[in-house]
Parts: C-alpha cells; structure tokens; sequence
C-alpha cells in the first residue's frame, strides 16, 4: 500500500534540514520513526505500507510551535508528483517513477485539510481520509485503531 499523509509546516529540527541545503522544506519525504508524527503515522499505516510525506507549508519553520503559511500551488504540485506523474521538481527529494499511485491519501489537521482543499487536485484513484494532526492530543487507543483499520479498508484490506 502506497501511502502519502499531508501535514501541515515542517519544522527544522536541529536545523539537519537547511543544514542539508534545503531552503524551503522538501517536496516529499520519508518521515523519520523517531518523530512523534512519523511514529504515530507508522503505526496507523502499518507494517507494509510505503509512506511518504509532504507539506501544506513550503517553509522550514525553526520550533514546533511556529507555523508556515499554506500554499496550495505547491501542495497541488507535489501531490501530482506523488500520483503517477513522476520527475522531479526544485527540492524534491525521493522521484518515484510514473508507476507510483496513491493508494491513501491522509491529510492531518485543519491546515492541512484546508490547503487539500484549497489546491483543487484530485487523487487518480486514492482514498482520501481526513485525520486529526499526528501530533494533536485528541488521539486515544480507540481512534488509532478504528484510524489504523480505515486506512486498512481504503486499501481493499491488503
């Protein structure tokens, strides 16, 4: 299962990201498991699935609590990317070929639902599924498994 989750603004932890020569955050990318989202996000997905990752916010911002602006061009792009178009565009980091579709669309938090919105791309053929933020503490044990077992069926149960 091919999974792309929308967040909402990258935050430049320990500035490992502009220290990689990023001046805006990447296109896409994979979320590290360490990162609380990233953890959560692995969890819901499961085992199998692919993940990658890409902003609401093109810029790296410098805490957690600092927040980009939306930009739905750029969000718009980077999912047409990400479903089958393929290439690569300034700051992209992972080229998936033109066979990579989307299976799972997850787009976490207002911001992100908003900007997804907003950039008027529908998926070739992926399931969208609105979740709360990763990192927002709505989460209980029952909603990452009803999540975790709606992101199972969006995928056929494979």
């Amino acid at each position: 299962m091919r999974v792309v989750a929308i967040l909402e603004t990258m935050w430049d932890w320990r500035k490992q990201t502009s220290g990689a020569g990023y001046k805006e955050a990447p296109r896409y990318f994979r979320i590290n498991t360490n990162n609380f989202s990233g953890r959560r996000l692995y969890r819901l997905v499961g085992p199998g699935a692919r993940l990658l990752v890409t902003n609401a916010c093109r810029e790296l911002v410098s805490g957690a609590q600092h927040h980009g602006r939306p930009d739905p061009v750029w969000l718009g792009e980077n999912l047409r990317i990400l479903d089958g178009v393929g290439g690569a565009l300034p700051g992209g980091g992972i080229v998936p070929d033109d066979k990579w579709r989307i299976d799972v669309l997850l787009v976490c938090g207002k911001i992100a639902q908003r900007a997804f919105k907003d950039c008027g791309y529908i998926p070739k053929r992926a399931r969208v599924i609105e979740i709360p933020h990763p990192a927002a503490r709505v989460w209980t044990r029952q909603l990452i498994e009803t999540t975790a077992w709606e992101i199972q069926r969006a995928n056929g149960g494979r």
